[in-house]
């Protein structure tokens, strides 16, 4: 009878740490989801930024002096500001987007954990 249960809890222990190790693959690879969500992140902040500000500085100089002295440079610089504002609504909506996304981080090894935590209370309250 001993050497049953000694069988049983090893098998139970070893399913146990089985099971723990498939949770801990699952969160290593939602952390490297979040991390390539992240990296993207930054990079789509560090692009937008330096293009812009390149962008700024060299359209809006070309297009002053070349309508430095005639009627339409209110105009030019009225849609020059339009299109430096349409970029940054762009660029804002692709962050945004990149930001929603961080609601999901991890939802799979929560969900996972919920679960168990579920299955362990019904197991100890019987």
């Amino acid at each position: 009878m001993q050497a049953v249960t000694k069988v049983a809890t090893g098998t139970a222990g070893s399913a146990l740490l089985a099971h723990a190790a498939l949770h801990g693959q699952l969160a290593w690879v939602e952390l490297q989801r979040e991390k390539n969500r992240l990296l993207q992140m930054s990079l789509v902040l560090l692009a937008g930024f330096s293009l812009l500000t390149s962008l700024l500085v060299a359209v809006t100089t070309a297009l002053l002096l070349a309508t430095w002295n005639t009627p339409y440079s209110a105009s030019v610089m009225a849609a020059t500001g339009f299109l430096y504002g349409a970029g940054m609504v762009l660029l804002w909506l692709r962050f945004s987007m990149l930001a929603a996304k961080g609601d999901q981080a991890f939802c799979g090894t929560r969900e996972e954990l919920a679960e168990d935590m579920t299955q362990l209370r019904s197991r100890f309250e019987q």
